[in-house]
């Protein structure tokens, strides 16, 4: 009877700390619209981005729908490649496929047109927390990086 009590109680106390550690420093839910104009002011973008409407978001990034519960993206002009959206959706795994591809495709428009934001598009980030994926494209991906962390910490 001592040695089970000893194991409830080491199991106890590995549930506690299991639980501790997974609610520490991490949102519960995100609002996609919240955290992309928080991080398109923290984030340093060579250009002023551009919030895009619903529509507009959709047909830039190839997406219906049924892909996605909310959705804000904030882009460049033409001249450079700074992208952030940030994707509330069903289905992580199709939102990130449709990005990577929508990566693809700059990549290949930028190799003739301006092939100094090839690396920019490069070191793109998507990030997928749950189920919300962001996507970063900045000069500076490291400081990017940092502000996604510091926006999930709060």
């Amino acid at each position: 009877m001592v040695i089970n009590m000893k194991i409830i109680k080491r199991m106890a106390a590995a549930l506690s700390i299991s639980l501790i550690l997974c609610s520490c420093g991490t949102k519960k839910d995100i609002d996609a619209n919240d955290m992309a104009a928080a991080l398109s002011q923290s984030i340093a973008f060579d250009e002023t981005l551009t919030e895009l409407d619903q529509t507009c978001a959709e047909n830039y990034f190839m997406m219906n729908p049924n892909d996605y519960e909310q959705m804000s993206a904030y882009v460049s002009t033409k001249a450079c490649c700074d992208e952030l959206a940030v994707i509330k959706t069903y289905s992580p795994n199709t939102v990130k496929e449709k990005l990577t591809a929508h990566i693809s495709e700059l990549i290949e428009d930028y190799e003739s047109f301006r092939p100094t934001e090839v690396s920019k598009l490069e070191s793109a980030v998507i990030n997928t927390y749950k189920d919300t994926v962001v996507l970063i494209i900045a000069p500076d991906i490291d400081e990017a990086q940092t502000a996604y962390k510091e926006y999930m910490k709060k």
